[in-house]
């Protein structure tokens, strides 16, 4: 067959190692507030930047990181290369507790959750819903757009840090970090 022979005639060599962190890691598409989809391209250590050493929240071997994005969507970079990279656990929740605020609840607290990135819109959701949800975690990141939920309650003690919107190919996130535990005294 043709494609048989086509594929034949490819070289069998290894491509060549790619050495340094310029290199690309991967593309995200994203359509950002255009609504145009665009590639953006993502080199190694732009990674490496966003997660290790970082000062926005803490990540480290004793820290689990729900990973609750879509792997297409940026904040599944966030949530397995901030575990993995600092020696921490990543903790796939299911679609399904993700989108529901009770079963979100109970998952993190079973789960020990530390650090949860959700987009904002959901996060007003459990805010609303479930506004004792988020009491276990060190830290809560979410981003996309302006939160409802930023009323001085226990699940958002803290400092807004930054926030730019989803057309942002740097750090996208509104950062609610707490002082101790979400809900502590």
């Amino acid at each position: 067959d043709d494609e048989a022979k086509a594929y034949t005639k490819n070289p069998v060599d290894n491509l060549a190692p790619l050495h340094g962190s310029a290199h690309l890691a991967y593309v995200m598409y994203t359509s950002g507030s255009t609504g145009i989809p665009k590639g953006v391209a993502v080199p190694h250590r732009a990674i490496l930047r966003l997660v290790q050493k970082a000062d926005y929240v803490t990540l480290g071997p004793e820290y689990r990181i729900a990973q609750v994005a879509n792997t297409s969507f940026d904040a599944a970079t966030f949530e397995i290369w901030g575990a993995l990279l600092n020696g921490g656990t990543v903790v796939i929740l299911p679609r399904e507790t993700t989108l529901s605020p009770t079963a979100l609840e109970t998952a993190l607290k079973e789960q020990r959750i530390d650090s949860l990135f959700l987009t904002t819109a959901l996060f007003n959701q459990i805010a609303s819903e479930a506004p004792r949800a988020f009491d276990g975690l060190h830290d809560l990141l979410f981003g996309g757009a302006g939160a409802d939920q930023l009323d001085g309650g226990s699940h958002t003690r803290g400092d807004t840090i930054s926030y730019q919107d989803s057309d942002s190919t740097g750090v996208w996130v509104d950062l609610v970090s707490g002082m101790g535990r979400f809900g502590d005294a």
